[in-house]
């Protein structure tokens, strides 16, 4: 892994180009790194399907507001002989720089570009949203508020309400999956958490009820 670091950093030392540019990260991760993973991935496929002959598998990426590298992804290990069944996401909005790719719209478009490509429902393996303003950690500055939801208990639950609501209701959704909803006292993931610092269920819990 270090060393493929260092080697991309040489890349975009040599080549004059920032190495976070998408074009590049795309090319790069498709020439050198992902067909590595590939053969990992395949082989790790292989063992479970001598197990388990009828499972399924989900490549799960964090790049949800880059669908066009979670597609280079996707398409190069399904030419590499891995089985994509299960294309999954993570979904963070409140850590989106833009307040446009907040917006539940925004995801659906992602979403749609996706599912259009690859022709299977996405999966939104992890997701959550802040229960208050301010906070500390690794994720502190995961507090930008999408439109219509306030960083408070009521806009959680509001915002997952509507997010159930959603995917429901919307076939290029395989469902999704909201992150640690119990972590409530480790200082890192409070603010997301579906209970308070005393261990009491927020009015989110009750959000992913079916009407």
């Amino acid at each position: 892994f270090f060393s493929s670091r260092r080697r991309h950093t040489r890349y975009g030392t040599v080549t004059g180009v920032q190495t976070c540019a998408l074009p590049i990260c795309v090319e790069y991760m498709r020439s050198v790194i992902w067909p590595r993973a590939a053969q990992i991935i395949k082989a790790a496929q292989e063992g479970v399907l001598a197990a388990q002959p009828k499972a399924r598998f989900i490549l799960h990426l964090t790049q949800w507001n880059k669908p066009e590298y979670c597609l280079a992804f996707w398409r190069t290990m399904i030419d590499a002989g891995v089985r994509v069944d299960i294309p999954g996401l993570s979904y963070f909005p409140s850590n989106a720089k833009e307040p446009a790719e907040r917006e539940f719209d925004f995801l659906q478009k992602q979403i749609g570009t996706i599912h259009d490509a690859l022709k299977k429902p996405v999966l939104i393996c992890e997701t959550g949203y802040p229960a208050v303003e301010k906070f500390g950690g690794q994720f502190a500055d995961w507090n930008l508020p999408a439109s219509g939801y306030p960083l408070n208990e009521q806009g959680q639950a509001r915002w997952l309400a509507d997010l159930a609501k959603m995917v429901r209701s919307d076939p290029r959704f395989a469902g999704f999956f909201y992150w640690s909803p119990e972590w409530y006292d480790g200082g890192i993931w409070d603010a997301f958490s579906l209970f308070d610092a005393n261990g009491a269920s927020r009015a989110g819990v009750r959000s992913m009820a079916r009407p």
